[in-house]
């Protein structure tokens, strides 16, 4: 880890290897700091009413699905194919909307990124308050998608409705997931499955402050928290949470039954290459201003 000294500190977030790190400047060295990666992801039931058809990784939202016993497939999905889904099944999406829970928030920002244009611009930026002009026919497709789905209560509404079978598809939080899977609120044979490539998680940071008289203790305690031991340990295993690295690194650090349940139907290539943080915060805002003015009016 670099180390560096400056009168000024500038945060910004940079991806490698498909993982999201906070970098915090400081003259002309930096120091790359990990940040713990919590997904949303997007879940199928086991009663939807018609599959869909294997697809290809396309578009830039990721699509996870979970699906119950022998009824379940595999396969990739592209953000089209739910479209279409969605007007066949009506009423058998489920999403919260931008209230009562960041999976709907997630899975509105993941459709900016589809179908807004530059979703790389959104995630790094620079902020330009034209580009959300961009967005007007991503609003209006998400609008005329809203007449098919439901608006569940919150993200525990969107689990709650998938167990009891009243939604057949919807985004959900994975630590959520496994988390009541877990508790025995989902039937242990619900698996997730990722598709290409990625709706946005929130991101958790480790920052030093640049005046800090402890650098090198902070700097010392953020390496122990980022390394693979205590990212099994205290992130995957404590919180059902994929770890803030690469999570290839976590290989021969968790027990078999911890590897299998993140990393079987999930693999650490998948999270490498489909993580997705929010969009920067001016452009976060102009997303939930634009769905309320354009998509839940």
């Amino acid at each position: 880890m670099a180390r560096g000294q400056a009168d000024r500190v500038q945060n910004e977030c940079v991806r490698s290897n498909g993982i999201v790190r906070s970098r915090v400047v400081s003259g002309r060295r930096s120091n790359n700091l990990e940040r713990d990666a919590i997904g949303a992801s997007l879940v199928v039931a086991h009663d939807a009413r018609s599959e869909l058809p294997e697809a290809k990784p396309c578009g830039p939202v990721v699509y996870v699905r979970f699906h119950y016993g022998a009824k379940g497939r595999g396969g990739n999905y592209s953000k089209a194919e739910l479209k279409e889904w969605a007007k066949k099944n009506p009423k058998q999406f489920g999403y919260n909307g931008i209230k009562g829970g960041m999976s709907g928030v997630a899975f509105v920002a993941g459709w900016v990124y589809a179908f807004g244009g530059d979703a790389g611009k959104l995630i790094q930026g620079p902020y330009d308050p034209a580009e959300k002009a961009k967005w007007d026919t991503a609003f209006s497709e998400l609008k005329d998608f809203n007449k098919n789905v439901v608006i569940t209560p919150g993200n525990a509404g969107t689990l709650d409705m998938l167990n009891r079978g009243e939604i057949a598809i919807g985004p959900v939080w994975v630590d959520m997931f496994y988390s009541w899977q877990a508790d025995g609120k989902l039937p242990p044979n619900m698996k997730l499955k990722l598709a290409s490539p990625g709706m946005p998680g929130q991101p958790m940071y480790y920052a030093v402050p640049e005046k800090t008289a402890q650098r090198k203790l902070a700097e010392e305690f953020i390496a122990l928290a980022t390394s693979p031991q205590v990212q099994a340990d205290g992130i995957v295993k404590k919180f059902n949470w994929y770890p803030g690295i690469d999570a290839k690194n976590l290989e021969g650090k968790l027990d078999k039954a911890a590897w299998d349940k993140l990393f079987t139907d999930i693999t650490p290539a998948d999270l490498a290459k489909n993580g997705k943080p929010f969009p920067i915060a001016p452009y976060f805002n102009d997303i939930l201003e634009g769905y309320e003015k354009k998509v839940a009016n």
